[in-house]
């Protein structure tokens, strides 16, 4: 089990309702990594959420949230696309807001927009500038392909 970097994000309400809803079911686990957010607080406010009616919850071999219905194979496709999150965090950008759209081909996509810190770190900087000597487009964009692929191979 691996360790996920965590930003302690605060959880925006509208954001965490607006996921839910456009994404056809999430996994908790899915919103942990998404938000990067404390775990109990989450839970507390997706309990909230689900006792005042707005969101449902069920499980398969996991917790997921939905709205009106679900899909699992929507909800796999955004776990994996979620270790997309964690990788930018562990090199220093760190979320600013994060939507689920519908790709053409009606597969769920996360749309991401991130920031770096101003915290010097020196072994986040270090990453960043060899990142960017290297050509840091390129190397994450194979990142990127290769969960892609990974995602790929899965349906």
């Amino acid at each position: 089990m691996t360790t996920l970097i965590v930003n302690n994000r605060a959880i925006d309400s509208d954001e965490l309702v607006d996921i839910i809803i456009n994404s056809n079911g999430i996994y908790k686990s899915t919103l942990i990594k998404l938000l990067q957010c404390n775990r109990i607080s989450l839970e507390a406010r997706l309990k909230t959420l689900t006792r005042n009616k707005i969101i449902s919850k069920g499980k398969v071999n996991k917790p997921f949230y939905y709205v009106s219905s679900y899909d699992l194979k929507h909800m796999k496709d955004l776990d994996l696309q979620s270790m997309v999150v964690q990788y930018l965090v562990s090199i220093g950008l760190y979320t600013n807001k994060i939507q689920v759209i519908d790709s053409l081909d009606k597969n769920k996509q996360l749309y991401i927009s991130v920031y770096a810190s101003g915290k010097f770190n020196y072994k986040n900087v270090e990453t960043i500038k060899n990142l960017q000597i290297t050509g840091s487009i390129n190397f994450l964009l194979k990142k990127i392909e290769s969960i892609l692929v990974n995602l790929s191979s899965t349906n």
